[in-house]
């Protein structure tokens, strides 16, 4: 089972979540849903580090170092310098701790792993320093060093997952609010990431991410493995087919083409997300299992088409022969909603009479979800509320309805208003 403990860190007073293939966390802004969802990027990430700590030569207290400078970079210290916190990520494979505890009158920044990671890292160093020495007397050619960087993360895999050759290294594509910034880049991605302009932790992460993505080499190998629905959905998403010409992002319509840097919000929001959201979940990989996490998928979108980017995050939730995981932060509850019928879908699929022909025709197999693959909380006031409903096997039409529910309360609340002055005016 994976779980995140989190105590006193921040906006969150108290919470314990249960993480599994799709997580999803629905509240009012500024409440702590990207706090969460930037502490699960954290703590799944610490095994992926170790690769470059291995390769760089690192020792356990150099990998420390680096594992609290990633932190500080997400989380600046002038949020929590002052405040004890704890917080505690568990898997299968190893467990995290971080606190921030009060020792003789200073605070005292802890990250503390299992024994498996420190197994894991010195397993690393060891089978690297083995390669150099082997080729020591001998030029390293691309071609071997590409052939050492392999073996080397097959053996972190397998030192981690106890042997296990179907588990993989975890990598997490944080996919940020606020993509849209990359729209106006373009062919200027890499160099203003190159550049030392500070820039938040994770648009950058993502910017690398996305400028992998848009390259000719990357989009044709990627061509051969992704599903022709999931390229349909892109396509309804951003009014057109996408092309990269020249460093330029273009989409292309019906009416002729438009840079992506003079289209709407909506395209300029969704693109970044469905080019990524397209491709590497179909990316195959001996090595690594990727997660995602997606902030605010929603922005500037009609609610179909926020039902649309359900559609593809489900689509690749179903992609063949994959492990990892989906962390959703919304404000929307139209997203909720469209999870709701993919998840009725995957319901009505298990019964034993059921209308696949008829059920397909309406929600296809490949979008359909399973309810024991989610989990959905309700975060607000510091703190954090499963919303699932064992019993209906859904998401809480409670949670889904509230605010509908504010709305029209108002409303008819107006419409009383109403009646009581025409009375009184006939009066």
């Amino acid at each position: 089972m994976e779980q995140l403990v989190i105590e006193n860190f921040l906006s969150i007073k108290r919470a314990t979540i249960t993480l599994k293939k799709i997580n999803i966390f629905i509240g009012p802004q500024a409440k702590g849903k990207s706090l969460i969802s930037k502490l699960i990027h954290f703590c799944k990430e610490v095994p992926f580090g170790i690769f470059d700590a291995a390769a760089e030569e690192k020792s356990k207290r150099d990998f420390d170092k680096d594992l609290r400078i990633r932190f500080e970079s997400i989380f600046p210290t002038y949020a929590w310098e002052k405040n004890a916190f704890y917080v505690r990520y568990t898997c299968d494979q190893y467990g995290v701790e971080i606190s921030h505890e009060k020792i003789n009158s200073k605070y005292k920044l802890s990250i503390k792993y299992t024994a498996h990671i420190t197994k894991t890292l010195n397993a690393a160093r060891k089978i690297l320093q083995k390669f150099i020495s082997d080729d020591a007397e001998t030029r390293i050619t691309s071609t071997r060093r590409a052939s050492i960087n392999r073996e080397v993360r097959e053996a972190i895999s397998s030192t981690l997952n106890g042997g296990n050759p179907s588990l993989k290294i975890e990598q997490v594509i944080y996919i940020p609010a606020g993509r849209s910034f990359f729209a106006n880049l373009q062919k200027s991605v890499f160099s203003f990431l190159s550049t030392s302009i500070p820039i938040d932790y994770f648009l950058k992460e993502f910017g690398a991410i996305y400028e992998r993505t848009r390259e000719k080499n990357f989009l044709s190998f990627i061509e051969q493995q992704r599903p022709k629905h999931a390229l349909k959905l892109v396509s309804d998403l951003i009014c057109g087919s996408y092309l990269s010409d020249k460093g330029q992002d273009w989409i292309m319509t019906e009416h002729g083409r438009i840079n992506v840097s003079n289209s709407s919000s909506g395209q300029q929001e969704v693109l970044p997300m469905a080019m990524v959201l397209s491709t590497w979940p179909y990316a195959p990989s001996n090595i690594y299992r990727r997660s995602f996490v997606i902030e605010e998928p929603e922005a500037h979108l009609f609610p179909i088409a926020q039902g649309q980017v359900a559609s593809l995050i489900a689509s690749a939730y179903n992609a063949q022969n994959r492990q990892g995981t989906f962390t959703i932060t919304t404000h929307s509850p139209y997203i909720l909603t469209a999870i709701n019928n993919l998840i009725q879908a995957g319901n009505v699929s298990e019964m034993p009479n059921a209308n696949h022909t008829a059920l397909h025709e309406v929600i296809p197999k490949n979008q359909m979800i399973s309810f024991s693959d989610v989990s959905a909380y309700i975060v607000d006031r510091g703190t954090v509320k499963s919303i699932m409903d064992e019993e209906l096997s859904l998401i809480q039409a409670d949670a889904v309805d509230s605010v509908s529910q504010y709305f029209s309360e108002k409303f008819e609340r107006l419409i009383e208003l109403e009646l009581e002055a025409a009375n009184e005016a006939e009066e």
